[in-house]
């Protein structure tokens, strides 16, 4: 039923939807909540983790023509992936694991200005102190992504955060050829030329 209402075909329906969720989200995981119990609050957006919701959410939402649907869709993103203190730690799996089919989707919204953009980018970081958001294999593959992305300023981010992946994966000193994080870095003065190259000869 929820499927059916947020891709109704009349523009009132649809957008009333989206601000309806996003209203439930608000309540759920606005900071508002900070000093409730997170188990009782993060259920009540257990219905939007469904991976079919959150691919119509994430591919026909935020793509949606009418500013109240992409807006909502947006905001509704926004809170899931700012979220993660107010939700158990069963409910964040749950919703990582939703997310994963769509992650190569909703990169080509990735931005180091924009908050729904920069979300998007911290799931593909990772660092010795903190614990990785997506699975190995799945964000080195959001690493790569995000250097075919078009904006520099994200595919500076990406070829650090994949040259910091390659130095300090278990292993990363008996591997050939050694890769050094600092020599690789140079490297994006070529991907920054091969764009200009593309866009004065296309």
């Amino acid at each position: 039923m929820l499927l059916h209402m947020l891709s109704h075909p009349l523009p009132q329906v649809k957008a009333e939807t989206y601000h309806c969720c996003l209203e439930i989200t608000k309540e759920c995981l606005g900071v508002h909540n900070v000093t409730k119990s997170v188990s009782s609050l993060c259920n009540g957006i257990h219905f939007l983790l469904h991976p079919k919701v959150l691919y119509e959410i994430c591919v026909f939402g935020i793509q949606d023509p009418k500013s109240e649907v992409n807006t909502a869709a947006k905001a509704i993103l926004l809170y899931l992936l700012q979220g993660r203190l107010m939700m158990t730690a069963l409910t964040w799996n749950k919703f990582i694991e939703s997310l994963c089919p769509v992650i190569p989707i909703l990169q080509g919204y990735a931005d180091t200005e924009d908050p729904l953009g920069n979300c998007i980018l911290l799931l593909s970081k990772a660092s010795s102190d903190t614990e990785e958001i997506l699975p190995c294999t799945t964000r080195l593959k959001s690493m790569l992504r995000l250097l075919l992305v078009k904006k520099p300023s994200v595919r500076s981010l990406a070829l650090k955060l994949l040259a910091f992946h390659l130095t300090s994966e278990d292993g990363a000193d008996t591997k050939r050829p050694l890769i050094d994080a600092w020599s690789s870095l140079q490297s994006y003065e070529f991907i920054h030329c091969e764009e200009t190259y593309r866009t004065q000869t296309g």
